[in-house]
């Protein structure tokens, strides 16, 4: 199995030819170091179809439209009382319906809401195959799992894949769920230092 390593966020950087920049945008729940390397390597190069797991209120997804207007942005969330089993320990991170994406909503950003189940491959029969993910979706090793795994069979070669909560400590169920992935699958990742951030620049194999 192939080890997760750790690495700078200059080096993150330097690998798809990025640039630290300055943003305007609204700050989102997630933290403001991670926002701004998922943003610096967003706007590396033009992306085609992007894609956020994990709506909440539309901060990331907002930032990403209003950054790359020419990307098709979607994104997929549940809402309170979505048919199904909804974590109960993630309880308090699922919004009423109307609240999902309120922020881009509220804006008239055009980014494409998906109400449904990140972790089942039907959710994704009818979208385009994507060269920019960020996976902040259900928070359990088997959600994250799922979620990996859809991403990876509806993604095109080269594609920038992030999963955020990558932590060594306290919480660590990304850390365990990428353990696993990468038993399966023959990729490289790389944790970003000093932030919650793992990525990998999806290569596809014979």
């Amino acid at each position: 199995m192939t080890s997760i390593k750790t690495i700078s966020t200059n080096e993150a950087y330097s690998m798809v030819g990025a640039e630290k920049n300055n943003y305007d945008f609204e700050w989102s729940a997630t933290p403001r170091r991670d926002l701004q390397i998922l943003l610096d390597m967003l706007s590396s190069k033009h992306r085609n179809n992007v894609l956020e797991i994990g709506t909440f209120a539309g901060h990331t997804s907002c930032s990403f439209k209003l950054l790359s207007p020419k990307s098709n942005v979607y994104t997929i969330d549940i809402y309170k009382g979505f048919p199904g089993y909804i974590n109960s320990t993630q309880a308090s991170e699922v919004l009423n319906k109307e609240d999902v994406g309120i922020i881009f909503k509220n804006k008239n950003v055009d980014v494409n809401l998906i109400y449904a189940d990140s972790t089942k491959g039907s959710t994704y029969s009818n979208l385009p195959k994507f060269d920019f993910v960020y996976i902040d979706g259900v928070h359990d090793v088997h959600g994250i799992m799922k979620d990996s795994v859809n991403v990876i069979n509806n993604i095109v070669d080269n594609a920038l894949v992030f999963w955020h909560d990558y932590k060594n400590t306290g919480y660590t169920e990304t850390k365990k769920a990428l353990d696993l992935f990468l038993n399966t699958y023959e990729q490289t990742i790389y944790h970003i230092e000093n932030s919650w951030l793992a990525f990998m620049i999806y290569k596809k194999t014979i």
